[in-house]
């Protein structure tokens, strides 16, 4: 009966264990995913408000770079500037094809 009641015990310490080191991959992977970076490395990459080309807001200064929040086939959703004054981060999207993707370490 000791014996049951010392299995039934650990059981639970073993699955809260097991959940701890299976979790920290997935929170690892995100956050690598949250800081992905492009440049406009040509002078003619717009800045859209959506994913249609008639909704271009202004051109992307050339060589800046935008934060990519979701990377898609046609169109990627981005992040430009931030929010420290002066300057206001606006998101929209930019061709995929216009940008050039770069590591974080880069």
């Amino acid at each position: 009966m000791i014996t049951v009641m010392k299995r039934l015990l650990y059981l639970p310490l073993a699955a809260l264990l097991l959940m701890i080191f299976l979790g920290s991959p997935a929170v690892t992977a995100s956050a690598a995913e949250e800081t992905a970076y492009a440049v406009a490395a040509q002078p003619d990459v717009w800045f859209y408000a959506s994913e249609d080309e008639s909704s271009a807001l202004f051109l992307l200064p050339y060589t800046y770079y935008v934060k990519v929040i979701r990377r898609g086939e046609e169109f990627s959703y981005v992040e430009y500037l931030t929010d420290e004054p002066p300057y206001k981060k606006i998101s929209g999207y930019c061709r995929t094809d216009k940008l050039v993707f770069v590591d974080k370490d880069e």
